[in-house]
C-alpha cells in the first residue's frame, strides 16, 4: 500500500489504483486457480496464490485490502457521508439481485465452475454484506452513543479489549 503511493504521489489516485488492482485481482481468480502456478512461480509464492495451498490465498483475498482502501477513502473523503452510506445499504440491498440475475443466465465464465469461491460476482456479494452493514451502523451510529444497547456493545468492546491488554501484558512476563 506504502509503495503504490509513494508511485502515485496522492492519496486520490492511490485510491483509484487500488479500486482497479481490486477489480483486476478478481477478474483474474479463475484464471490462477485453473493453471499451475508452480510451473511459473516460486514455489513459496505459488502456495499463497491458489486455493490448494492456502484456505485464504493472496488471490482473491488481497483484493478485500485495496477494495477496503478504495471504499473507505471514498467515505472519508466525501463531504455528504449520510448520503454516502445510504448508498452503501441500497447498493447492499440492490447488488445482489443484479450479481444473481447475472449468475442465473447461465452464460460461460472462466469462473463457472467455481462462482462461490473465484468470481468477480461473489466477491462483489461479499463486499455488499460488507456494505450494506457499514451503511446501517453509520445511520444507527448517533442512536447507539445514546442508548443503554449502544453503550453496552462500547462496554463490552472496551472491556474485552482492556482484557485481552492483561493477557497480553503478562504472557509477557
Amino acid at each position: 500500500v506504502v509503495a503504490v503511493f509513494f508511485i502515485t504521489r496522492t492519496l486520490s489516485r492511490t485510491t483509484w489504483v487500488f479500486a482497479a488492482v481490486s477489480l483486476l485481482l478478481w477478474a483474474i481468480t479463475a484464471l490462477f486457480w485453473k493453471s499451475d502456478p508452480y510451473s511459473y512461480l516460486p514455489d513459496a509464492l505459488a502456495v499463497m496464490v491458489t486455493s490448494q495451498g492456502s484456505p485464504f490465498p493472496l488471490i482473491p483475498w488481497s483484493a478485500y485490502l485495496f477494495a477496503g482502501f478504495f471504499i473507505t477513502q471514498w467515505f472519508m473523503q466525501s463531504n455528504d457521508k449520510k448520503r454516502i452510506a445510504t448508498w452503501f445499504i441500497v447498493g447492499g440491498i440492490t447488488l445482489p439481485f443484479v450479481i444473481f440475475t447475472f449468475k442465473g443466465l447461465g452464460l460461460d465464465t472462466p469462473w463457472s465452475g467455481m462462482w462461490w469461491s473465484a468470481s468477480p460476482g461473489s466477491q462483489l456479494f461479499r463486499i455488499c454484506g460488507i456494505l450494506l452493514t457499514w451503511g446501517v451502523l453509520y445511520h444507527l451510529e448517533s442512536w447507539l452513543t445514546s442508548s443503554k444497547t449502544g453503550r453496552f456493545m462500547q462496554e463490552v468492546g472496551q472491556e474485552s479489549l482492556f482484557q485481552q491488554a492483561i493477557i497480553s501484558e503478562r504472557s509477557n512476563f
